[in-house]
């Protein structure tokens, strides 16, 4: 039998520096087809894909990515969620998208697509494990996204400093055929300084709907602590505490004290409230507002409870 100590020690590394994964053109370049066919028949190593060999019993989900970009070819990057993966924003996805160049297009995989890149998105791919611009991967996935899961992924990727907002809607405009454009477009326009879904909701389905005044987003009073929502001219705070804030609870306590002492009142909803009961949140926050001395009116929203 063909052991793995008889394997040269160039192909492992390169394997090593590929996500655990080689082409099928590599190992016969080593190895030749006769050794390559035993391991493969004895399940020491395997063939996820035609062209892909991996030398391991499984292949991971890192070698999944780097299986669509060598598949690909040279010039080949990944795409859509794909791409977000490689960043580390999303996990990686049952279907690894590739772009490649407009003059290559490789059949597709089971677990693998890929598209040839008309429109530009290649010219900025970088790396090892290439992959398209964030920006442009968040504009690709609008096409397949729900409206809260698309704010959700562009939220994550804000966070996380990988993106500017600014950056994606200037792209959207460099776009002529944007999936769902209408949904990025409004989102874009709307989402300064919002960090979460649950803050956009807020903004849509509490603040918007509901006649609200506009609050500031993500501002600092005291402290190192910032607020989701602050109504600046009526010295109140509104908190909203998603899966980001699961872990706060001790400095969210201090954090509202230290506001008390300077005369902010905090309301803190959490997800459940935000979007099960929106109606309730804006009464609460218009009664808390008028207390301080705002005069608007609180207006009905089209499926309103109020």
């Amino acid at each position: 039998m063909f052991e793995r100590t008889e394997v040269p020690e160039t192909l492992l590394r390169r394997a090593s520096r590929q996500g655990g994964v080689l082409t099928r053109a590599q190992v016969l370049a080593e190895i030749g087809r006769t050794p390559m066919r035993r391991l493969l028949g004895t399940g020491a190593w395997i063939q996820p894909a035609r062209g892909i060999i991996v030398p391991a019993p499984s292949i991971t989900d890192q070698g999944r990515l780097w299986a669509g970009v060598l598949l690909g070819g040279p010039g080949a990057a990944l795409g859509g969620w794909a791409a977000l993966a490689r960043a580390q924003v999303v996990p990686v996805p049952r279907l690894v998208t590739t772009w490649t160049p407009p003059d290559r297009r490789p059949a597709n995989r089971p677990g693998w697509v890929f598209s040839r890149d008309i429109r530009g998105r290649l010219g900025d791919a970088r790396g090892s494990l290439p992959a398209i611009r964030l920006d442009d991967a968040l504009l690709d996935i609008a096409a397949d996204c729900t409206l809260e899961r698309w704010v959700g992924v562009l939220a994550d990727t804000v966070r996380e400093g990988l993106v500017r907002v600014v950056d994606v809607a200037t792209r959207s405009q460099e776009r002529p055929r944007l999936p769902n454009a209408q949904m990025v477009r409004d989102v874009l326009r709307d989402y300064g300084g919002i960090e979460s879904t649950l803050e956009w909701v807020y903004r849509r389905d509490v603040e918007r709907a509901h006649g609200l005044p506009v609050g500031l987003r993500q501002v600092s009073t005291v402290g190192p602590w910032r607020h989701d929502v602050r109504y600046e001219r009526w010295r109140l705070a509104v908190e909203l505490d998603g899966r980001h804030h699961l872990r706060r609870v001790l400095r969210d306590l201090e954090k509202d004290n230290e506001h008390v002492i300077v005369g902010i009142g905090t309301l803190r909803y959490g997800t459940v409230d935000v979007r099960t009961r929106p109606c309730k949140v804006a009464d609460q926050v218009a009664r808390a507002l008028r207390a301080r001395g705002w005069d608007g009116h609180l207006s009905r929203c089209p499926l309103c409870t109020l």
